[in-house]
């Protein structure tokens, strides 16, 4: 009994309110779709980190499909450069789960985790999650 308890602890302290660092709501289309980003690996400092991305309606609260393309890249606002392109693929079989893997944040500092979604008229719209990376040694 302890166990099963300690475990639905853990996985609330992991999928907490949107607050938590974990987990990071990206709104698109007028607040009709929302994207909602959680690390599964890192953000670290030269090594691969990668994060899911779960498309979720705004109507219904149900994951979807987003409407067009998705590009997920990595941009350093204070530099005016990026890294490495994003590879992003689909997760399983459900609809609208994705992961962005060989996300590289090549220096420490503050970086933009950049959204894009292309609608099928041709809009765009990029949307922000501001990550801050500590400096330091490059090892543990």
């Amino acid at each position: 009994m302890k166990m099963i308890c300690a475990l639905t602890l853990l996985f609330v302290g992991f999928a907490g309110p949107f607050g938590s660092a974990d987990a990071a709501p990206l709104i698109f289309a007028e607040g009709a779709l929302r994207a909602e980003l959680s690390w599964t690996q890192g953000p670290r400092l030269n090594e691969a980190s990668a994060m899911k991305i779960e498309w979720i309606s705004g109507v219904d609260q149900t994951r979807t499909e987003p409407p067009g393309p998705v590009k997920v890249s990595l941009w350093m606002p204070a530099h005016g450069h990026g890294s490495s392109p994003v590879t992003l693929a689909k997760l399983g079989s459900e609809p609208g789960v994705y992961q962005a893997s060989d996300m590289y944040f090549t220096m420490a500092g503050d970086w933009d985790v950049r959204v894009n979604l292309k609608y099928s008229n041709g809009r765009e719209e990029t949307k922000m999650l501001k990550v801050t990376l500590k400096g330091g040694g490059h090892h543990h």
